[in-house]
């Protein structure tokens, strides 16, 4: 077997973790999944008993991957292995079917999965497997509020709830993961990547103990989940594929002051720990009415702010849930948040 340990890649979502995904898996010795298993969102503490429960999350697999994303699950033969297994658990059920599914039954790679909202499940993930590494990627919120502003699904103001999601994160960073070994887990950030991707490419081949390749920052080598050559999913039609700088200063003209306000209010101590200056903003009377209106007419809103206030956390999970399929969205397109 190799020593070759898996990993497990997270975010915000919007936070740009797809082009580091995309980096890694031009490797010839790593294999990521791209928002697509999601074990711990759909199975962990979900009631199922993994001993004998097994055949059902295999098939539940393969009929979500199957029908969501045209991947094709080896069920039988996944269950047929772990039939013979002599210790059925959690971590088994989750490294065979990743490897069967993903790696052809190899053992000598990387696998694992890029997941989003999951940083709280990394130091199980590293428990789970002795060998394993954890990279969780944060970007500029204001950044992630704009591009998940003009993505989402998300209906009226709630796409402001991307800045709960971002002060979890932010926070969870700056006190879980510090205690967690800095030789099996890092905080890499989307800004610095793209500014120079040929040096983050090659510190993260270090982290994870593989020789750095020359094409891993080569983005007519990114394939899709089927693949295809990649488009990049970046919610503005000037970034075709690959790297961009621009996209780090995107906020500046893409936010209204109140929603540059709103960011900055909830997270501004947190962005300066970790290394993103504030705007320095004024805004007027007109802006403050705009912000107690979208929390007026929000009751997800209120909520998130009144266990902020309380807690001082915001939270680790979407506006709507991610599990139910009415919830999903096959092409992503722009909707017009005033819906």
């Amino acid at each position: 077997m190799s020593n070759l340990g898996p990993l497990f890649m997270t975010g915000v979502y919007r936070s740009g973790t797809t082009l580091p995904m995309k980096i890694l898996n031009t490797h010839s010795k790593i294999n990521l999944t791209h928002d697509t298993v999601n074990f711990y969102r759909y199975y962990l503490d979900r009631g199922y008993d993994f001993a004998k429960d097994y055949p059902e999350i295999v098939k539940d697999i393969a009929f979500r991957l199957g029908t969501r994303f045209e991947i094709n699950v080896p069920e039988e033969k996944i269950i047929d292995i772990l039939k013979n297994t002599d210790k059925v658990d959690l971590a088994e059920v989750y490294r065979r079917t990743m490897i069967e599914t993903f790696s052809n039954g190899d053992e000598n790679v990387i696998w694992g999965e890029k997941t989003l909202l999951q940083w709280e499940n990394i130091p199980l993930f590293l428990t789970m497997f002795p060998n394993s590494k954890a990279i969780l990627i944060l970007r500029d919120p204001r950044n992630t509020l704009a591009s998940y502003r003009d993505f989402t699904i998300e209906k009226g103001m709630r796409y402001l709830d991307s800045v709960f999601a971002c002060q979890h994160a932010f926070k969870w960073a700056a006190s879980v993961g510090k205690s967690l070994d800095p030789n099996r887990f890092r905080v890499y950030y989307h800004e610095k990547l793209v500014a120079d991707p040929e040096k983050w490419s090659k510190e993260v081949s270090e982290f994870l103990g593989v020789d750095h390749e020359v094409d891993m920052t080569n983005s007519e080598k990114f394939l899709d989940h089927t693949g295809k050559p990649w488009k990049s999913n970046s919610s503005f039609s000037d970034v075709k594929k690959g790297f961009s700088k621009e996209t780090t200063q995107r906020w500046k003209n893409k936010l209204e002051p109140e929603e540059i306000l709103f960011v900055e209010s909830i997270m501004g101590g947190l962005m300066e720990e970790h290394g993103y200056e504030l705007s320095g903003q004024t805004i007027g009377a007109a802006d403050l009415e705009k912000l107690w209106y979208y929390l007026s007419e929000t009751p997800l809103l209120q909520k998130r702010l009144h266990n902020w206030l309380d807690t001082g956390w915001g939270v680790s999970e979407y506006p709507s849930d991610p599990v139910k399929p009415q919830n999903w969205s096959k092409t992503m397109l722009p909707k017009d948040r005033t819906e």
